[in-house]
């Protein structure tokens, strides 16, 4: 059967002929011939704004505070206008008890008044309204309108005390809408936030 087989696949082939290469096909592809070289994948090629924003220095962001100037003269006046007026009416009330004959009167109003100012001292932890106003200004570029203390907003605000929470209402150059941001006044420095609890920056380096 296996010699049948074979004169089946190959007639002229004899009895003798080795049957090994029985069922072998000849394949008429030519033989793989392995690549040479660097099969490397090509690198995409960088965009041109990658490599100048590498090289671009980074732009510097806005502090988060800004700094509070000293009061002047005339904004402290300002502030505390009431209590100067406040504290001349006992002066002169004590003067005046004084020369009816009123000593223990006079003294008491003396006491009261030498208390009222120690104590004024002791809590001196305000900046005039004028000069926050002028420190936001200075700080970030824009005009303020109105200071408003969140706690009363019916007072006038005239003086802006350490820790507390006041509402800024300002409008910014060449935009007519008046917008609305949180003062954070600390020791020297004051921060301004958005109602979404976003820091709005300071211009410059905030010195």
């Amino acid at each position: 059967m296996e010699r049948r087989l074979h004169e089946e696949a190959d007639p002229h082939a004899g009895p003798d002929a080795p049957t090994e290469t029985f069922g072998v096909v000849a394949s008429d592809r030519p033989e793989a011939i392995p690549p040479s070289g660097d099969r490397r994948r090509p690198k995409a090629p960088k965009p041109a704004d990658a490599d100048a924003d590498a090289d671009a220095p980074a732009r510097p962001a806005g502090r988060p505070t800004a700094a509070v100037p000293r009061p002047a003269p005339g904004e402290l006046l300002a502030a505390t206008g009431p209590d100067l007026l406040a504290g001349l009416g006992l002066i002169a009330l004590a003067g005046v008890s004084w020369l009816a004959g009123q000593t223990a009167l006079a003294v008491v109003v003396l006491l009261a008044l030498g208390a009222l100012a120690l104590w004024r001292l002791a809590s001196f932890d305000w900046v005039p309204a004028d000069t926050m106003m002028r420190a936001l200004t200075a700080g970030y570029g824009f005009a303020v309108l109105a200071l408003i203390d969140a706690d009363d907003a019916n007072t006038p605000v005239r003086r802006v005390r350490r820790g507390g929470r006041y509402a800024v209402w300002y409008a910014l150059p060449g935009d007519p809408m008046v917008h609305t941001a949180i003062l954070m006044p600390s020791r020297g420095r004051i921060s301004l936030t958005t109602s979404d609890n976003l820091v709005i920056p300071a211009l410059g380096d905030g010195k």
